[in-house]
């Protein structure tokens, strides 16, 4: 067994990075690198194509958001507040990466039927992402230290608050990666078109379904989570659509550079590895173990798919893209300038006090701590919006204190906290407790604190 902390976090400079956001990013850019190298080798609508990706992924980004904030892992107030956390992109919310999958097969679905293009082509091109993604995606969840395990006594098994659990974000991410790989191998088997997103389809079905149950839930149903339920019809449908397959489509056929998968499933394993280590001894070698792991399966990935990245590179799509990259960067710099800049304003040496303000009434029983930062635009949001709502109708029965996360390190260590804002509500009385690590509606404030009273 080895010790498991939240690590989702990096500094360059005075930069936070999370990783969480890094493996969404690296998802991305390599989503786009296969949508590209297949539209190249298809002869396909390239603008079309990529308008198709941007849709795919809002679908992802809204679904994941709206399973888990109607799902059994949130309850966030009324249907009106619930719908603004989906749509609000400034407003902390959970992913659920089955929701994203949905409703990114839902948009992109709707697209390509508008667009006439072709559904199992672009089917099948998506389900070489989403395994992909997957697997990269899963690591991200590692670092956050959502999506994990029930209570295990296991050799591998990972202590988190002095519980061993399993390591399900690993158990995923391989599997994923093994998905990935025979996805990869079919395209250069393929029989008839769609049959690579069904084959996806089935085999993430089945894999989810068993992991599902080393994961901890409080919800079931007849013994069964939420994602379980989703996944049997899915499954089924996926079944009969593959029965039901024209499978007499001309395919353009792909060349395989011998032992490629020794690469992608070698590459991903150390990559899993170095992050399964990353509390158990220096980080400097997650690091290293990540890069190598990386670059290795990138190797595998151009030869299982029948390019080569110095002429992907040097291409002029690759150009166009890096543009868009650049822009898109230009605006998150543009983003993160203005935030760093009002902050600049906000921050002050009283904010090194733990805690830096107390409002309410301090003989009250209930307190409710609040982990913020000058630097955090969703912080301005709850302190504008959602805490002078709690102090008048709560401001006599509770008391709120105020916690800067980069100087009050004790109590972020003590709740695990790896990001702004962050809430710790206590009944001083009877010691129970509620802790949130995003946003929160004055709804579930009060809520919790009908709860713990």
């Amino acid at each position: 067994m080895i010790p498991y902390e939240i690590t989702n976090e990096i500094f360059l400079g005075s930069q936070q990075i999370f990783l969480y956001s890094l493996m969404l990013v690296l998802v991305i850019m390599l989503g786009a690198i296969i949508l590209y190298v297949e539209v190249a080798k298809q002869k396909l609508n390239g603008k079309k194509t990529f308008w198709a990706y941007f849709w795919v992924f809002f679908g992802i980004l809204f679904g994941a958001r709206f399973f888990y904030t109607f799902g059994p892992w949130s309850d966030n107030g009324t249907f009106v507040e619930m719908l603004l956390t989906v749509l609000n992109p400034f407003h902390g919310s959970g992913l659920v990466m089955l929701g994203g999958l949905v409703f990114g097969f839902l948009f992109g679905f709707g697209y390509v039927l508008w667009r006439k293009l072709g559904v199992g082509r672009y089917a099948d091109m998506a389900a070489l992402i989403a395994s992909m993604g997957l697997f990269l995606g899963r690591l991200g969840c590692y670092f956050a230290g959502c999506c994990f395990g029930e209570a295990a006594k296991i050799g591998w098994a990972v202590v988190r608050d002095g519980i061993a659990i399993h390591p399900t974000q690993i158990y995923s991410s391989i599997g994923n990666l093994f998905i990935f790989s025979y996805i990869v191998w079919r395209r250069g088997h393929q029989r008839f078109r769609g049959e690579l997103f069904l084959h996806f389809v089935i085999l993430y079905s089945v894999f989810r379904f068993i992991v599902e149950f080393f994961r901890f839930y409080e919800w079931h149903y007849m013994g069964l989570t939420v994602s379980q339920l989703i996944l049997l019809p899915i499954f089924l449908i996926a079944l009969v659509l593959h029965h039901l397959a024209n499978k007499k489509d001309h395919i353009v056929g792909i060349s395989q550079q011998k032992g490629w998968w020794w690469y992608i499933i070698g590459g991903g394993l150390i990559m899993n590895f170095g992050v399964y280590m990353i509390s158990g001894w220096n980080k400097f070698f997650t690091l290293v173990l990540f890069i190598v792991g990386f670059g290795v399966f990138l190797k595998g990935m151009g030869m299982g798919l029948d390019f080569r990245w110095k002429v992907l590179i040097k291409s002029r799509g690759t150009k166009q893209v890096l543009k868009v990259i650049g822009i898109i960067a230009i605006l998150f710099v543009l983003t993160q300038g203005v935030t760093y800049f009002v902050g600049l304003k906000l921050d002050s040496a009283e904010l090194e006090a733990c805690p830096h303000d107390v409002v309410g009434n301090e003989s009250a029983n209930i307190r409710m701590r609040v982990i913020d930062s000058p630097y955090c635009n969703l912080c301005w949001q709850q302190e504008f919006y959602v805490h002078p709502k709690v102090v008048e109708a709560y401001g006599d029965r509770l008391f709120i204190e105020k916690y800067d996360i980069r100087h009050c390190r004790e109590i972020v260590e003590e709740y695990d906290f790896f990001g702004t804002p962050g809430y710790v509500f206590t009944n001083l009385e009877t010691g129970d407790e509620s802790i949130y690590y995003n946003a929160v509606s004055f709804e579930t404030i009060k809520k919790v604190i009908g709860e713990i009273e």
